[in-house]
């Protein structure tokens, strides 16, 4: 059996000239708002604090796998709590 998964719902694009560590973005895909996005969302973007995109895309793999293979990543937490959100960006 063999997954393909591809997902570019979330894509951004950056000039290669870019400092990576400003490669940074707030809110969700699409400039779409937490209440019009359909899928789950890692706690960063319900904040109002630049995050790494790139660690969004983990987030959201971590969610497909639990999708696919049933299996519990993480644990259930308040996923807009302000106080789990500056945990987890860090």
């Amino acid at each position: 059996m063999f997954y393909f998964i591809n997902d570019f719902e979330y894509s951004i694009m950056f000039s290669t000239n870019s400092d990576p560590a400003a490669r940074l973005v707030v809110g969700p895909p699409g400039g779409l708002t937490t209440d019009e996005y359909n899928k789950p969302l890692g706690p960063e973007v319900f904040g109002t604090t630049p995050y790494c995109p790139f660690k969004m895309d983990v987030f959201q793999l971590g969610w497909t796998f639990s999708g696919l293979f049933g299996v519990r990543l993480i644990s259930k937490i308040d996923l807009r709590s302000e106080e789990h959100t500056s945990e987890l960006q860090s």
